[in-house]
Formats: C-alpha cells, structure tokens, sequence
C-alpha cells in the first residue's frame, strides 16, 4: 500500500479540515513527521488507521466516539478520506463515526449513525463502490494485507513496541511477517507436505501391519508343514522373530523332505496298482475254475 491523500476533519486534536499530500512529500524523499509533544502528530496516523478500519489504535481501539475533536463547532462533521494505492490501482476510503449534530429544525442535537464507503477510482469515474460499514473494512484488509492489529504494530510502530516486537513469541512474529513477505503460499505448501507426509506414513504403518499379519500365517503353516512331514516341532513366533532368511531356508529344506515324500507315494501308487493287476487277472482265473 502506498498512502496518496489523507483529509480529516473534526478529528482527533484538529478541529477544522486538514490534509497531508503523501505523494507531495514523498517528491522529497525521506520525511519526519515531527514536533512537540501533544501537537497532533499521532492524529494524522490515527486518522489513516480509523479510515482503514473504523478503530483507534492503541488503548482506544474500538471506540470511535472519541475520534470527535473536542474543539470543533457542533455544525462541522466529522470524517476522514484516506487515498490510497494498491498495485497500481487508485482507491478512496471515507468514514464517519457516529456523533451529535444539532438538530436541522429545532433545538437540541440529533444522533448521526457511523458510515463508511470505500471506492476504486479509474480513468477519471468510479469502478465500484462498497458502502456497508463491515464489507469496507473487509475490503481495505483485503488491499493492505494487514487486519488492524498488525497494521499498527507494522506500519505504527508506537515507542518502545519495537523492543516487544523483537521479545515477541516466534509464532507471533511469523503471523505478522508472513503476510508482510508473501509466505502464506509456502505455509500452505509446508501444510500440505506435512499433511500428505501423515498420510504416507499411514499407508506404510498399514502395509507393515499387512505384512506382519501374512508372515505369521506363513510361519505358522510352515511350522504345521514341518511337523507334519518331519516330527520337528517350531514355534511361529521363533521363526518370526528368525527372519525371512531362516525361514527361506527352512522351507527349502522341507522341499527336499517333499520331493523324498512325493517319490515315496509314487513308489506306493506303482505297487498298489501293480497288486490291482495281479488281483484282477487272479479273479479271472478264479472264474474259470467255477464254471
């Protein structure tokens, strides 16, 4: 944000109508806004934060009755309009706090609600226009990038916060500078990779968890096999806890037992069927003594 045109009225300490040419100023460089203790300098600051956000810094922050100058005529109105650019673009904020004004007809004073507007200016007319109080100060956070609380605490700095800013909490700190530095894009990234590295981690805790559940089926059934085959006896959990080696190599001793077992039963299925043959042809020859 670059500050252009600052106009006030009633406000604060003045009680008539000033106004601070920002760009006039900045032709000169560098500029201190100086002078003795309890002349108004603040007030020129205070108005730019109440445009922006219809707040007071400080202590008074929220109550904008005290925006009024004590000092000005019960006929001038308070208000403040504050120009400013964004980007290239020109905009215009105004707000006008609620106060009391004498009455149009009459005696005593009436109340006048708060208002507040905020306009982008372009080629000489206005692009669009915002009214409600709420949706203004919305907008103008939206422009400057900074809610109120950081936008005193970056651009109005008071005596001594600096010390406190530098003593402020990590967190603190990179609350205020990442909107200051753009880092809200790699925040959410950070976010986003912490996010996906959970989600990763998951998925490889379930894996192992699928894991471990089918190699301690597979001990077990090895485990089954070998007492089966070999009258040895063994603990699934031993041969867990042995390792895939171990039990690779188990296995591929049992697969000799099973090539021995496997040519054992083929021996036992030649004999039998042998027996069958010599039954059948002995049966035949048993019939021929009945007839």
């Amino acid at each position: 944000m670059r500050p252009l045109r600052l106009e006030f009225q009633a406000f604060g300490s003045y009680p008539g109508t000033e106004v601070v040419d920002f760009v006039a100023l900045a032709k000169r460089g560098l500029f201190v806004v100086t002078g003795p203790t309890g002349t108004g300098k603040s007030t020129i600051f205070d108005a730019m934060v109440f445009a922006l956000y219809g707040e007071l810094p400080g202590s008074r922050t929220g109550n904008s009755g005290e925006a009024r100058s004590h000092h000005a005529d019960a006929n001038v109105e308070t208000s403040v309009t504050f120009d400013f650019e964004v980007d290239g673009r020109h905009f215009r904020v105004t707000r006008k706090p609620q106060q009391e004004r004498p009455k149009q007809r009459g005696v005593g004073t009436t109340t006048q609600t708060a208002a507040a507007t905020i306009v982008e200016l372009k080629d000489g007319g206005i692009a669009w226009q915002i009214t409600q109080m709420r949706n203004v100060t919305v907008r103008c956070e939206e422009l400057v990038g900074l809610d109120v609380s950081q936008f005193q605490r970056v651009v109005l700095l008071p005596q001594g916060a600096f010390t406190a800013f530098l003593l402020a909490k990590e967190a603190d700190r990179e609350a205020l500078l990442r909107p200051l530095f753009g880092g809200q894009v790699y925040a959410e990234a950070t976010e986003w990779l912490k996010k996906e590295a959970r989600r990763l981690d998951e998925l490889v805790a379930e894996s192992d968890r699928a894991m471990g559940h089918h190699v301690l089926n597979a001990a077990n059934a090895l485990a089954m096999v070998a007492l089966a085959w070999g009258n040895e006896e063994l603990l699934a959990a031993d041969l867990v806890e042995a390792g895939d080696a171990a039990m690779q190599e188990r296995i591929e001793a049992l697969t000799g037992t099973r090539a021995g077992h496997r040519a054992a039963v083929e021996q036992f299925e030649a004999r039998a069927n042998g027996a069958s043959e010599r039954a059948a042809t002995a049966e035949k020859a048993a019939e021929l003594f009945d007839k």
